[in-house]
């Protein structure tokens, strides 16, 4: 017989031991091996692929397994409108959702913390230009 869904059967075929999908795999059926989730997906209770919401990315990668095992906050050059994080311009802003990637408006110049080695900057900002008066 089958398994239940998340769990397939052991290498050993004629045993009948059912084993959990092992991390970033699915099985929504139990039968046969578990399946790889497509690379803008993430493996959801071992029972399906899901995607991640907005603002978020697949993450918790396995070493020689292609899934992600879950969500993370998209870092602070990247950006996510529909669950995959992706990398913002130079010239442009993050929202802190991460949800947008867009330039400054007219008349406003774009800040960015000044950390070179942080993975997690902070999201560059707009800010109005510092004008400098003569007098």
């Amino acid at each position: 017989g089958a398994c239940e869904p998340g769990k397939y059967r052991g290498e050993q075929q004629q045993t009948n031991t059912c084993v959990n999908c092992q991390a970033g795999r699915y099985s929504s059926t139990g039968q046969g091996a578990c399946s790889i989730c497509d690379e803008d997906r993430f493996e959801d209770s071992k029972i399906r692929c899901e995607r991640c919401p907005e603002g978020r990315g697949p993450t918790g990668f396995v070493v020689n397994v292609t899934s992600a095992t879950g969500c993370a906050v998209c870092n602070a050059s990247t950006y996510s409108p529909s669950g995959v994080c992706t990398e913002c311009a130079d010239s442009n802003v993050v929202n802190e959702a991460r949800t947008t990637c867009t330039s400054c408006p007219a008349g406003k110049d774009r800040i960015c913390p000044n950390t070179t080695f942080s993975m997690e900057r902070d999201v560059c900002r707009c800010r109005n230009f510092a004008y400098s008066r003569q007098s």
